[in-house]
Parts: C-alpha cells; structure tokens; sequence
C-alpha cells in the first residue's frame, strides 16, 4: 500500500486501506494495533492511527496519539471525498485526535 485512502472507493468499492483497516479491527488486538505506530512505513503508521481512533475512546486515543504528532513520515492520502492529499504522520495524527479526519464505521 502506497497510499493512505480510507475511504469507499470508485464505485462505491472499499479501497484496499479501508478493507485493511476493517481487517485489522476484526482480528487484530489492541496491543497488536498500538504496535503498528512503530513501524517504520508511514502507512502502517495511519493504519495502526486509524484502528485505534475507531476503537478506543477519544480519551484514550490522544495519549496514543500524543507521541506520532512530530512524525515528519510523508505519504499521500484522502480524506473523505478530498482526494491526492500529502501530509506527515503527524498532522494525520493530529487531525484524528481533534476529530477532523473522516472516518467511517463499517455497517
């Protein structure tokens, strides 16, 4: 995965990062998601931001959070509808922790 789309895709098709994240929070625990903040690839970073954003509390998710808001990691990404975004881990960090990333429940 090079790009960070959590989103439904064209089509209305899950992209390949939003079945990944609702992989991962079917099967993974939350210790098995907190590790993926450590990972070297930005991506993985999100997706591990992500999952934990959708499965703790606010609260919980900031402490998680707090440590990855100076991560310079860069990668492109989409949010909601905006796509072909660039940005840092941080700043995607950031944006989840004060509830200004899009995310979607699946249903």
């Amino acid at each position: 995965m090079e790009v960070a789309s959590y989103r439904v895709g064209f089509g209305l098709q899950p992209g390949e990062f939003h079945e990944v994240v609702e992989q991962c929070l079917r099967v993974g625990t939350k210790e098995e998601i907190k590790s993926l903040l450590d990972d070297v690839d930005p991506v993985i970073r999100v997706l591990g931001l992500i999952c934990l954003a959708r499965l703790v509390s606010p609260n919980e998710f900031v402490e998680f959070a707090r440590p990855l808001f100076l991560d310079l990691g860069t990668l492109k990404y989409t949010n909601g509808c905006i796509v072909n975004l660039s940005g840092t881990v941080g700043e995607i960090a950031k944006a989840l922790a004060e509830g200004r990333f899009f995310l979607v429940p699946e249903k």
